[in-house]
């Protein structure tokens, strides 16, 4: 039979306290400090005014390209302009429960409610206006009157123009992060397979892969383009590259294109090119 020891209960006891203590003295049972931050809900002085932020009604305006289009799923800001005939997705940038959402898009009669909503412009050209009103539910009256509402507008252009008079289409002299003493041009070009079917190339680039010749195939969209799931054919993507690139909204005769691509020995490889046109 095990004998009861008095002291080690003692101990127990006195553990127990001094845990039960220091969990009353601190707003987090990880921080061994006094909680003191009004901005933290664990705190005591908690003051939840302090982090609820006035109305904003700012917004991008994003272009999309699907995944089973391209190699993965990514959205761009259209920053004025882009093709007639696509979707477009407004997305408000501050999205909370107690906020209500009212856009009008052009002359569109309806009113959009949602904090992301997507319409497809198709074989418009022309510009319009989008407006977005956000307004805040404020049950702790920590806002004042104008805090409570923000609005803002902003003018997109939608033009039809052929893929050759793109601006993303051209050819860019510059160099690789990787080589910046090495001049190097890459092209953007439009071709015709043998079914008659016009398709877009990115030319200059060399992965030592056979299958790409002179070129890997690119999605290219007004500004900017990306790799497809399959490159040429029904060839993948070489050494799994993705590349992404887009002309500089200051200066469209400006152009960074990202890679990313396997290495011989499996490792990941990340280079960039930035060229001026030529």
């Amino acid at each position: 039979m095990k004998r009861f020891n008095p002291d080690y209960s003692f101990f127990l006891v006195v553990s127990g306290l001094l845990l039960l203590i220091s969990s009353f003295s601190s707003c987090n049972p990880d921080d061994d400090q006094p909680c003191n931050d009004p901005t933290n809900v664990y705190c005591p002085n908690y003051d939840p005014c302090l982090v609820f932020g006035p109305a904003d009604a700012s917004f991008k305006i994003l272009d999309s390209i699907p995944s089973f289009a391209a190699d993965t799923s990514f959205t761009l800001e259209i920053w004025d302009t882009t093709l007639t005939g696509n979707s477009v997705y407004f997305k408000a940038n501050q999205i909370r429960d107690d906020a209500t959402y009212t856009w009008k898009v052009g002359l569109d009669p309806r009113t959009f409610n949602e904090s992301l909503f997507s319409l497809l412009f198709q074989g418009f050209e022309g510009t319009i206006e989008v407006s977005l009103i956000v307004e805040i539910e404020d049950e702790l009256g920590c806002l004042s009157e104008a805090e409570k509402i923000d609005s803002s507008t902003q003018t997109l252009h939608f033009v039809d123009l052929p893929a050759e008079e793109w601006p993303i289409m051209g050819t860019f002299k510059g160099a690789l992060e990787s080589a910046p003493d090495e001049s190097l041009n890459l092209t953007t070009y439009i071709f015709s397979t043998t079914s008659g079917i016009y398709q877009s190339e990115l030319g200059g680039y060399d992965l030592d892969c056979p299958e790409d010749d002179d070129g890997f195939r690119v999605l290219g969209r007004y500004d900017y383009l990306v790799t497809p799931l399959l490159l040429n054919g029904l060839n993948f993507r070489c050494r799994n590259l993705t590349a992404i690139g887009r002309l500089h909204r200051e200066d469209y005769d400006k152009i960074t294109i990202n890679f990313w691509y396997d290495a011989d020995d499996g490792s990941r490889i990340h280079d960039s090119f930035t060229g001026m046109r030529q």
